[in-house]
C-alpha cells in the first residue's frame, strides 16, 4: 500500500547547474516590480480578503447574542477563508480578462517556505500542561482514535479513494492525529515534489471543510451540544454523518469513479490502437 521507490539522494539537488529544477520565472519587467514582491503582494490581497470576510462574520455575531454567547464565528479559522479570497482575486481577473501574472512555480516556492515555518511554529505551539492533567481520558481517546485512524488509513482508504490512495490517505492520517500541518509535513515527505494532484485536492478539500470541522460549526456546537444531550448524543450525531458519507460513496462516488476509470480504458484503448497502427504501418514500409 506504501511501498514506494524513494531514491538515495532525495535530498541531494544536481551537481550541475545546468541540471537544476527551475524555482519560478520572471513574469513582469524587474525595472517596474520585482517577481517575488508582485506574488507576496497577491497573496496578501487574499488573506485581506479572507480577514475581511471573517471579520464581517464577527460582526454578525456580535449583533446576535445567541452567536455571541457560544463564539459562534470567532472560533472560525482563518485559513478556509484566504483560500475564499484568493478565488476572489482569481474572479476578478477572469471577469476583467486581464490574465493574471502568476508563476506556478513561483507560488509553489513561497508556499513550500511558508510551510517550513507553519510547520516548525504549530510544533511549537503544543500545550503540553493541558495534557499532563488530563492523562487518563486523554490516553483512552488516543487509543480508540488511533484504531479508528488505522482502520481508514489501512483498509478503507484503499477501497474508496480513487487513485493516488497512499498520498491521499497519508495526509488525513497526519491531520486526524494531529493538526493540519502534520498532515501536510507527512504529505511533503512522501511526495516531496508534488508529481500528484493531491496538494491541490487536499486544499480544496480543506476550504470546503474548515469552515464546519477544523475549528468551524462542529467544533463551536460540539461542547454546547454535550452539556445539552450529553455524550451519547454527540456520539449518535457522528455515527450518523459516518452512515451518511458512507452511503454517498456507495450511491454516488462509486459509480462516479468508475465511470471516470471507463473513460479512461476507452482513452488508452484508443491511443494504444492508433501506436499499433503506426508500428504496423512503418514495418510495412
Amino acid at each position: 500500500f506504501g511501498d514506494r521507490d524513494v531514491p538515495s539522494d532525495i535530498y541531494k539537488v544536481d551537481d550541475l547547474v545546468d541540471e537544476r529544477p527551475s524555482g519560478g520565472k520572471q513574469t513582469v519587467r524587474q525595472d517596474a516590480m520585482e517577481t517575488l514582491a508582485l506574488h507576496l503582494v497577491y497573496i496578501s490581497f487574499a488573506c485581506f480578503f479572507g480577514y475581511a470576510i471573517l471579520r464581517c462574520l464577527w460582526l454578525i455575531e456580535f449583533a446576535v447574542p445567541a452567536l455571541q454567547e457560544i463564539k459562534f464565528f470567532t472560533s472560525f479559522p482563518l485559513f478556509p477563508m484566504c483560500m475564499l479570497g484568493g478565488l476572489f482575486v482569481m474572479w476578478v481577473h477572469e471577469k476583467t480578462g486581464v490574465p493574471a501574472p502568476i508563476d506556478d512555480l513561483m507560488m509553489d516556492r513561497i508556499g513550500g517556505a511558508s510551510m517550513e515555518y507553519l510547520i516548525v511554529a504549530a510544533i511549537a505551539m503544543i500545550n503540553t500542561d493541558a495534557v499532563s492533567d488530563n492523562i487518563a481520558p486523554l490516553i483512552i481517546i488516543m487509543l480508540g482514535g488511533m484504531g479508528w485512524n488505522f482502520i481508514c488509513f489501512f483498509i478503507v482508504a484503499p477501497r474508496v479513494l480513487p487513485d493516488f490512495h497512499f498520498e491521499r490517505a497519508i495526509v488525513e492520517l497526519g491531520q486526524s492525529f494531529g493538526t493540519t500541518a502534520t498532515g501536510l509535513l507527512l504529505l511533503r515527505m512522501v511526495d516531496p515534489e508534488k508529481d500528484t494532484p493531491v496538494w491541490k485536492a487536499f486544499g480544496y478539500k480543506q476550504m470546503m471543510t474548515e469552515p464546519f470541522m477544523g475549528g468551524g460549526i462542529w467544533t463551536t456546537v460540539s461542547l454546547q451540544l454535550l452539556a445539552t444531550i450529553g455524550v451519547w448524543g454527540v456520539f449518535g450525531i457522528a455515527t450518523a454523518m459516518v452512515c451518511v458519507w458512507t452511503g454517498m460513496y456507495f450511491f454516488y462516488f462509486k459509480k462516479l469513479y468508475q465511470k471516470a476509470e471507463l473513460e479512461a480504458g476507452k482513452v488508452d484503448g484508443v491511443v494504444n490502437a492508433s501506436l499499433n497502427e503506426g508500428v504496423e504501418m512503418a514495418k510495412d514500409e
